[in-house]
């Protein structure tokens, strides 16, 4: 007798370990998060769907890439990982470069620029300062490299660059000064054929505010040759 209620006390001992097993696997199995092989359905698992095959598209802040049966798709990237605390991403179907249908973006821009002087430019494809540095120490550092798209008055070597460096050892936001030791602009703009390049200013840099929503205004002109630049640089990280 005693034997038997060994025998099924240790049955029920494996039985609630395997009960114990599947539910892990099922807890542990891919999700929309973890790069399931289908977009979740209602409720948060994952479910068919009917969708264009190699088409991306959004789902639960994911961007999935559409098999080709058109009936399930593959995970692509997670939107909140590319964001940050302070400017958040999330996956949109407008709005997106080269016609993507999906794409992770933040809700504001990482760097805008506005140049009225030379010439008028504008856009959103510059380089931001780095986030990561001690404001303490480093640099405060913004590039831009525009290359305008082609048109009939636009020449194929057309081409603006600007590289400002601000030492943030010597500067603090909120004020504004001259290019000092430690700090440096570079400009360089061929225009219709003709190259213009300096490095030497005279004239003033306002810092607003340093990362993460960090903004910059730069008021110079070029010992030689003769070049007023006129333009202002922000965005949020």
């Amino acid at each position: 007798m005693r034997d038997a209620i060994l025998v099924v006390s240790l049955f029920a001992v494996v039985a609630c370990q395997s009960a114990h097993e599947s539910d892990d696997a099922r807890n542990n199995s891919p999700s929309d998060s973890q790069g399931s092989n289908q977009p979740p359905g209602s409720g948060g698992t994952p479910g068919a769907i009917a969708c264009t095959p190699g088409e991306l598209l959004c789902s639960n802040n994911h961007i999935w890439t559409c098999t080709l049966s058109g009936t399930d798709a593959s995970h692509l990237e997670d939107c909140s990982l590319v964001g940050s605390t302070t400017n958040p991403a999330t996956c949109l179907t407008t709005g997106c470069p080269a016609g993507a249908a999906a794409c992770c973006k933040q809700a504001s821009d990482t760097c805008d620029y506005s140049i009225t002087s030379p010439q008028a430019l504008s856009g959103n494809a510059c380089n931001p300062p780095a986030v990561g540095l001690n404001p303490a120490c480093g640099t405060f550092n913004v590039l831009l490299a525009e290359q305008p798209a082609p048109m009939a008055n636009v020449c194929s070597t057309d081409a603006t660059e600007i590289n400002l460096v601000l030492n943030r050892a010597t500067h603090t936001p909120g004020t504004t000064f001259s290019l000092g030791t430690g700090d440096s602009l570079f400009y360089f703009a061929s225009i219709s054929g003709t190259t213009v390049d300096c490095s030497a200013w005279s004239g003033s840099i306002h810092w607003i505010s340093d990362v993460p929503a960090w903004a910059v205004d730069v008021d110079v002109t070029c010992t030689s040759p003769s070049v007023h630049l006129v333009a202002s640089f922000h965005g949020q990280l």
